[in-house]
Order: structure tokens, then C-alpha cells, then sequence
């Protein structure tokens, strides 16, 4: 496992340097989500490319991550942004303004929005956070979810590692209910890779709303120690699914930013 030295790694500059243009990434579940979208914003950035943050759900603002975030409250004012912010070093996270309810969160942007600029911008990388999952590593989709664009080329599903082995409940799994359905499982059962392999393919789970063209590359977070080896189970049992869309599985450590592919 390859260890990034500040830079993007390999891992993410070839997933995503091979996109067919409209380049937009889209991340969605939980378990690292948030970080790994700052992340490749910024690697995109040091390696010169023009990138920008967003998101179609409620996103905390950014703090900590050298991120600033800019407001817009129409489509001409996020063509304004993007213009004048494309070929800058600083690094932004474009929202519609601040999300109700008093929380330090941003509101997202409507994907028809991005679909626009991502058109009229081919050169620019928008990596957008798709959904929300209440800080777990593990979530149950409802119809109304994820918010994918609909020009998304790279749909990345995030999963922590560290659900498999804990019982499927709501201190592990965001709508653990709706994650049990879709896994044919019951509540309070053992998360085992097969299972979370089942949630993450049902077409009514994480890749409900997937774009036909997308390519999907779920991303196993927090394989370090003792969650190595189920990490690398579930992969094999993602790719075993032989799912047309999956073009391979990534595990790794955002927090030691150590990664390594595995091709379908």
C-alpha cells in the first residue's frame, strides 16, 4: 500500500485524470466521505488543475481543510465564481447559501446546476459529496437520495471498514431499518461483507440514481490493523457481484492516506 507524499496519489490521479470529459466526481455513504473529497480537491489543485468542492446535500462547513467556502445564490453567480476562481491556488467549496436549522452546514447545490457548469467547463474537476450519513460509516439510501448529477463520470461509494462485524444498528449505520431491508437482513443482525456488498449494489441503495455512464468505484475507508482483511473481503465480494458499472474497488486509509486499487 502506497503512502501519498502531500500530493494526489497515484491511486486518484489515474481514477480520475482518465475521465471522459464532463470530469465530475461524485461521493456518496459514509465513513471518510467528506475528508476524501477535501482531499482530492486539493491534490487536484497542487498538481495545477482547476477544482472546486461542492455538494447536493446539507455539507458542515469547511474548517481545518485550508477551504473557504463561496455563497451563490443563482447559476450566473456560480458561472462567476468558477470564472473567476478556476486558475487560483486558493481552494473553495461552492454551496447555495447556509443550510436552515442553525447548524454550521452549507446548503447544497441543485445538480442541474453542476450538470450546467460542468458542460460549459470541461476542464474544471467538480468533486461533489452526494449525500449525507450522519458521520457513519454504514448507510440505508431512501428514494430521495443520493443527489447524483446526472453528468457524473466517477461515482465513488465510501463505506468504513470498521461496520463489518458490528451489529446493524443506528450507532453504526444511518437508517439502519432501510440498510436491513435492502440487505434482505434484520435489524441488530452481524454487518457482514457480503451484506454490505448487498446494500451497495442494490439499485435502490447506493447506487440508486446512479448515472448510466459513470463509472463506479467504491472506496473501502479505514482499512488499518484488524480491519485489513475484512476490508479486502468485502472488495472481493464487490467485485465478485461482476456489477457491469463497478470498474474496480479502492481500499485504504484516508487517515494515513494509503491506498491501493483493485481492478474488476
Amino acid at each position: 500500500m502506497t503512502k501519498s507524499n502531500g500530493c494526489l496519489h497515484p491511486v486518484w490521479r489515474e481514477l480520475i485524470g482518465s475521465l471522459p470529459s464532463p470530469g465530475l466526481v461524485t461521493l456518496i455513504g459514509g465513513g471518510g466521505k467528506t475528508s476524501l473529497m477535501y482531499y482530492l480537491v486539493a491534490g487536484l489543485k497542487a498538481s495545477g488543475a482547476a477544482a472546486f468542492a461542492a455538494a447536493t446535500a446539507k455539507l458542515f462547513m469547511p474548517e481545518g481543510t485550508g477551504h473557504r467556502a463561496v455563497l451563490v445564490s443563482t447559476l450566473a453567480e456560480l458561472r462567476q465564481t468558477v470564472e473567476q476562481l478556476s486558475n487560483r491556488p486558493e481552494l473553495v467549496t461552492v454551496a447555495r447559501g447556509l443550510a436552515d436549522g442553525g447548524e454550521r452546514k452549507l446548503a447544497g447545490l441543485a445538480p442541474e446546476w453542476l450538470d450546467i457548469l460542468a458542460g460549459e467547463y470541461p476542464s474544471v474537476r467538480f468533486v461533489v459529496e452526494g449525500d449525507g450519513s450522519a458521520g457513519l460509516p454504514l448507510k440505508g439510501h431512501l428514494p430521495h437520495d443520493p443527489v447524483v448529477p446526472s453528468v457524473t463520470r466517477l461515482l465513488i461509494p465510501v463505506i468504513g471498514a470498521e461496520a463489518i462485524g458490528r451489529p446493524l444498528a443506528a450507532d453504526c449505520v444511518h437508517r439502519p431499518a432501510r440498510a436491513a431491508e435492502l440487505a434482505g437482513a434484520i435489524e441488530g443482525a452481524t454487518i457482514t461483507a457480503d451484506m454490505i456488498a448487498t446494500i451497495l449494489l442494490h439499485p435502490d441503495g447506493y447506487l440508486h440514481n446512479c448515472p448510466p455512464e459513470a463509472c463506479v468505484v467504491p472506496f473501502i475507508n479505514k482499512a488499518e490493523g484488524a480491519a485489513m482483511c475484512p476490508a479486502e473481503e468485502l472488495a472481493a465480494a464487490v467485485l465478485a457481484a461482476g456489477h457491469p458499472a463497478v470498474g474496480g474497488v479502492v481500499v485504504g486509509s484516508m487517515r494515513r492516506q494509503e491506498f491501493f486499487f483493485i481492478r474488476k
